[in-house]
């Protein structure tokens, strides 16, 4: 077990530096830049929306779920105001994560396959059409989403809860992102191929989800660690190739 400990650090690591080395590989080649600045220029306008939006409604919103406190009232009432706006957090931080997933995804595809012509210097042809660049992707990021509200109540275990939560989320982030490499696959591999294939290298794929997620919460790099996790994916992609999938899991209808 003691031997093992070191591979698995070791994996967790490597794949904490795809984010950055997928930053690195786009900032080295202007080409790119388009495929970079159009993203973080949809997630600036989705970031300004859900800002205006929790200024203008949500203090009148949470006056009328909490009435002003009388008597012992007082007691319960700012936790739950505390409480109330955590859990608004949570919603605007998913529902910016998802809005700029689902909106600038086409950018993020486009730039995994720019990137795969550039590390293999030959054309690669992806599938077209609404369903392969808009439908499917949504259904498999909502697939996933209702994976993460299944085990998300093994968060609140005591003591374990504490690193199970991160965990999921950690994984849940890595698959979004591998999505648009593997997306470049003709056919497609479908839901249950890209969760086994994230598990096959399920080290490095929590060490790369567990960067861009915690990237992601610093306020303004957020805006620009969705298109670096975009590349970071395709470079983990290139290195654990499309042969890692399977033949008969690339035959899967998405």
């Amino acid at each position: 077990m003691a031997a093992a400990e070191p591979g698995v650090r070791g994996a967790v690591i490597r794949g904490a530096f795809y984010l950055w080395r997928g930053a690195g590989f786009v900032l080295a080649r202007p080409i790119l830049w388009p495929l970079l600045i159009w993203p973080m220029l949809i997630n600036a306008a989705i970031l300004a929306a859900l800002a205006a939006a929790a200024v203008l409604w949500v203090p009148g919103l949470l006056d009328r779920l909490l009435p002003s406190p009388s008597g012992w009232g007082h007691l319960l009432y700012w936790p739950a105001v505390v409480l109330a706006w955590v859990l608004v957090g949570l919603l605007l931080v998913l529902t910016f994560y998802l809005s700029a997933i689902l909106l600038a995804g086409p950018f993020y595809g486009r730039l995994s396959q720019r990137m795969l012509e550039i590390l293999r210097g030959a054309p690669v042809e992806t599938p077209g059409g609404l369903w392969f660049n808009v439908v499917a992707p949504a259904l498999n990021t909502l697939r996933r989403l209702g994976w993460v509200v299944l085990l998300m109540p093994l968060s609140f275990v005591p003591v374990a809860g504490l690193l199970v939560g991160p965990i999921i989320g950690s994984f849940f982030v890595a698959m979004e992102f591998l999505d648009f490499p593997l997306d470049t696959l003709s056919p497609p591999p479908g839901f249950a191929a890209r969760r086994r294939y994230a598990w096959r290298h399920r080290w490095e794929a929590l060490g790369f989800g567990a960067m861009a997620m915690v990237s992601m919460a610093v306020p303004l790099v957020d805006l620009a660690v969705a298109p670096f996790a975009a590349a970071g994916a395709t470079l983990f992609f290139h290195e654990h190739p499309e042969k890692d999938v399977g033949k008969s899991e690339m035959s899967e209808s998405p």
